[in-house]
């Protein structure tokens, strides 16, 4: 017997991954998205907030889309670091 509370999603299990996005300022002023974890997974939008939201649905798009395909999903062990580097070089 399942016993669901009436705040419990109705529908399929779910569960909480989490996924490191790298997100790029656009020369236009928005924002890209790119999930290294999940090749071909992005998105965009028009502030951070927005590219955060929409990167989240297609986070759960392309998971979605595996799935369907019989495809295993990835998961991120560790989180991915970034950083930032300065390298000098010759002007042409």
């Amino acid at each position: 017997v399942e016993v669901r509370t009436a705040d419990e999603p109705k529908g399929p299990s779910m569960s909480d991954r989490y996924y490191t996005v790298i997100l790029h300022l656009n020369q236009d002023g928005g924002f890209s998205a790119i999930v290294p974890s999940l090749p071909g997974c992005f998105s965009h939008g028009r502030s951070f907030e927005e590219a955060v939201d929409h990167v989240k649905e297609a986070i759960a798009l392309h998971i979605e889309g595996l799935q369907e395909a019989g495809e295993p999903v990835p998961e991120e062990e560790e989180p991915i670091v970034t950083v930032q580097v300065k390298v000098a070089y010759p002007s042409s």
